[in-house]
């Protein structure tokens, strides 16, 4: 692991979990669900639409399941990008002193919540 603290995954998982506890590894699961569930829908929705309107017969076609999927697929990521990013930056936040008080430093500025 290029420039990591850290010896290997394990090592990591070891000090985070004595840093953090337990919660710190599913610091973002209700992000994830929130960003599955719809994303789920419009994939199913938007790839059935498709398949009714490209594929009408459902006979086998594979150019017609490749733009269904790839449509389906560009909405569905299109839609729930956000919540993705929410999920990536709980997923990455480093938990400091101040942060667990409820201050946020931003260019060594102090930002109390």
């Amino acid at each position: 692991m290029l420039n990591s603290p850290y010896r290997g995954v394990w090592e990591c998982a070891r000090r985070v979990y004595r840093a953090e506890g337990a919660r710190a590894f599913y610091r973002s699961y209700g992000t994830q669900v929130v960003m599955n569930v719809p994303f789920q829908a419009l994939h199913i929705v938007t790839y059935e639409k498709c398949q009714s309107v490209v594929n009408p017969t459902r006979a086998y076609d594979p150019r017609a399941h490749a733009f269904s999927g790839a449509a389906a697929g560009a909405l569905a990521a299109a839609a729930t990008t956000p919540l993705d990013v929410c999920k990536t930056v709980l997923n990455t936040q480093v938990l400091t002193p101040a942060t667990r008080e409820g201050c946020v430093v931003f260019d060594n500025k102090i930002d109390r919540r």
